[in-house]
C-alpha cells in the first residue's frame, strides 16, 4: 500500500486538462489548511480552492474552477 500524495507547503503541484494532455500548468503550494489549498503560478497569480480526495486518499484540486475538462491540480513527486 502506498502513502496517499497530499499538498505540503514549498512542494511543486502540477495541473492537467483532459482536453489537451500536452498542456500543463505548473503551481508552488504557498499555503494550506485542513480544507483549503493556495496554488501560486510562476507569474505570481495565487488561487485558493478546497482539496478533494480521491477514494485512494490522493488530494486533487482545481485551481480553475469546477467545469467540463477543467484542469486538475496533484502534489507533484519529489
Amino acid at each position: 500500500m502506498t502513502t496517499p500524495e497530499t499538498f505540503t507547503v514549498g512542494q511543486a503541484a502540477t495541473a492537467k486538462t483532459a482536453a489537451d494532455h500536452t498542456m500543463r500548468w505548473h503551481f508552488t503550494v504557498t499555503a494550506r489548511t485542513a480544507r483549503y489549498v493556495t496554488l501560486q503560478t510562476g507569474g505570481g497569480t495565487s488561487h485558493r480552492v478546497a482539496i478533494r480526495t480521491d477514494p485512494a486518499g490522493n488530494e486533487w484540486a482545481m485551481p480553475f474552477g469546477r467545469y467540463a475538462l477543467a484542469p486538475i491540480a496533484r502534489p507533484t513527486n519529489p
